[in-house]
């Protein structure tokens, strides 16, 4: 048998000495990119960060320190960390702010905060519309919804004459297209943001219920953050004609697309990935017209097909769009 033994040797530091921690600071607590405020209320950016020594903290907005060393209280900046307060808010508050935290070893900053003030505009004032389309013909209802931030809601409903709400039941014949190209450019950043979108109504084959009474088809914008609806012009359809028009299936839109509309009995649409169906765990909308891949991955790289058919008679007639996605 042998007897072993452990020597066991600890360094420590010379006397006066310490062992650094020293390092710059970093910044893990910031707002979000686009920050809403309604007028009037108080409004808090916050920023933190770590580092060795503690770091000192400024604010810059739309490239312009702020000035913490008057009596105002207008901007504060609360105690052993970068939060931002801005009290009794107003319009003039809007721009862009940066957090930046410094020590002797060097400096952190956010990302570009673009504080916007909440509002929803009225549509325009408008005379109601009457659209006579014949049965079995489309109808196209457009709307554009005012400026709004943050950006609206946009949905079609039906109004009584009472002033009663009623949501549009989409299906594969009655449907709505978003096109986002109503934008706010901020000219002092490289920031983009979404003030509304063109929101249209599709009815693909009018039917004598889409007459609905006394009700008119309305298009609503909802900003949430200001809990406030406000509502378009009323957009009544009378059907003509006692014999639905019989028309083949055609090219409707695709995003992108500078069309619209082509006529006919309502189509059924199947979508294919490399001549194959697609599998249940892609998204597609009621009715087929959207397809949505939630999480790309490399595996969804391919060759798209969105085909509409229907028959007129024993003759059968279809349309396609085909779309390549790659991934990268």
């Amino acid at each position: 048998m042998h007897a072993f033994s452990m020597l066991l040797v600890l360094f420590l530091p010379a006397k006066g000495l310490s062992v650094s921690t020293r390092r710059p600071p970093s910044i893990y607590l910031q707002p979000e990119e686009n920050v809403y405020y309604k007028q009037g209320e108080s409004v808090q950016l916050p920023c933190k960060a770590d580092g060795d020594p503690r770091p000192t903290y400024r604010w810059k907005k739309n490239g312009i320190h702020l000035n913490f060393g008057n009596t105002v209280v207008h901007f504060v900046q609360l105690l052993n960390e970068g939060t931002l307060v801005i009290n009794a808010s107003e319009a003039k508050d809007e721009g862009i702010y940066q957090c930046i935290a410094d020590n002797d070893y060097g400096t952190s900053v956010s990302t570009n905060i673009n504080l916007r003030m909440g509002k929803l505009d009225d549509f325009m004032a408008a005379f109601p519309v009457t659209h006579t389309p014949r049965l079995g013909e489309s109808v196209v209802l457009n709307c554009i919804p005012p400026p709004s931030y943050p950006p609206a809601a946009v949905q079609w409903v039906l109004v009584t004459p009472e002033g009663h709400v009623e949501p549009v039941n989409y299906d594969n014949r009655i449907l709505m297209d978003l096109d986002d190209q109503h934008k706010d450019q901020t000219k002092s950043v490289d920031v983009i943001i979404l003030l509304s979108v063109e929101s249209r109504l599709y009815i693909t084959s009018v039917q004598e219920q889409d007459r609905q009474g006394d009700k008119a088809y309305v298009c609503m914008a909802t900003n949430y953050f200001m809990r406030r609806n406000t509502y378009d012009k009323a957009n009544f359809i009378i059907p003509s004609g006692s014999t639905p028009a019989n028309r083949p299936v055609g090219y409707f839109w695709t995003s992108p697309s500078e069309q619209v509309g082509i006529i006919g009995p309502t189509p059924e649409v199947v979508w294919l990935k490399n001549n194959v169906t697609l599998p249940d765990t892609y998204e597609v909308s009621h009715g087929g017209h959207e397809l949505t891949i939630a999480k790309l991955t490399k595996d969804d790289a391919g060759q798209y097909e969105c085909i509409g058919t229907n028959s007129l008679g024993h003759q059968i007639f279809r349309s396609f769009r085909s779309f390549v996605v790659r991934v990268e």
